[in-house]
């Protein structure tokens, strides 16, 4: 009885301590735009992924659904040019650093691959940048 008392809150808290981390697939992203290499503002982007699409003015942040799939970010300025970014989503650092993330999980329960194909343990870089009339791969490093 004791045992199974045991078992039981054991695998409530693992659960419960990591429920928030399972429904966090939220991030705030930051968008900046250069021409050439000097800081530009007021260009309007679209941030798009399989999640959804969100807008923001530079430089600004913007709250993002992340997925397993990169987010492109399209900036226009009114005079036409456009800046394309395509950041790559990778494994969040908190995924990686959860102590649950290797368990074996009760059956329903999301696995740790299935996490990873939907977006749940994914992140974007937090620093975007976009270069007008470019196209360029944003990884983790900025």
């Amino acid at each position: 009885m004791l045992t199974r008392l045991l078992l039981t809150s054991a695998i409530v808290a693992t659960l419960s301590g990591c429920s928030a981390w399972l429904d966090s697939r939220k991030q705030t992203v930051s968008v900046q735009t250069f021409e050439s290499t000097q800081p530009i503002a007021g260009v309007s982007c679209q941030l798009v992924n399989d999640q959804g699409q969100w807008s923001v003015t530079t430089p600004g942040e913007v709250q993002v659904i992340t997925s397993a799939q990169d987010l492109v970010v399209t900036c226009t300025k009114p005079d036409s040019s456009i800046g394309i970014s395509n950041a790559i989503a990778r494994p969040s650092p908190g995924y990686l650093a959860n102590p649950t993330a290797a368990v074996v999980v009760p059956v329903g329960a999301p696995s740790s691959v299935d996490q990873l194909a939907r977006g749940v343990a994914q992140a974007y870089p937090a620093n975007i940048h976009v270069v007008m009339n470019e196209e360029i791969l944003v990884t983790g490093g900025q």
